[in-house]
């Protein structure tokens, strides 16, 4: 009964730790135009990021329920999810050049925090904790990026399978 209940505590605070990592806490504005600017960018951009993978997740989890009964999907239905998920591919690509771009800024506005004064502590703080989003991102998108493309082959196979003409 003790190992059962270590077992269960032990399931509990892993999920919160998983549940955490999703977590991004966005800092308040210093009232410094290109920090916060790039803070708010950061955190845009990883909320971005999130919503592309909870739509993916859906998506995935109807492609999954699909094993073993594949003849009984209807050819439109995957075809929507293979557009669904080339949608979710380009905008993850999409994501993925904006976080490029924003990369190099953030090392000029850590390099240059100094010039925002008193303020240059929470400027520092927060283009780190933007660029801590940024990096947590990075990671949604790798993810988002194998799955559809994993999901997205399944379906074409199946579709190949059905004789349909594949785009």
């Amino acid at each position: 009964m003790k190992s059962k209940m270590l077992t269960f505590a032990a399931l509990l605070f892993l999920s919160g730790f998983a549940f955490a990592q999703d977590e991004v806490n966005r800092p308040s504005d210093i009232k410094v135009g290109e920090y916060d600017n790039f803070k708010n960018t950061s955190f845009d951009t990883f909320n971005e990021s999130m919503k592309l993978k909870d739509n993916l997740n859906t998506i995935d989890k109807e492609v999954k329920s699909y094993a073993g009964v594949w003849k009984s999907i209807l050819t439109p239905k995957l075809i929507e999810n293979v557009k669904a998920l080339v949608a979710i591919k380009d905008s993850g690509e999409s994501l993925k050049s904006k976080i490029e771009g924003l990369e190099p800024q953030a090392k000029d506005l850590l390099n240059n925090a100094k010039k925002a004064g008193f303020k240059a502590p929470a400027a520092t703080k927060n283009t780190n904790s933007s660029v801590s989003a940024l990096s947590k991102s990075k990671d949604n998108l790798s993810y988002i990026l194998d799955l559809v493309n994993t999901d997205t082959k399944l379906i074409k196979d199946e579709l190949k399978a059905r004789g349909e003409p594949i785009e």
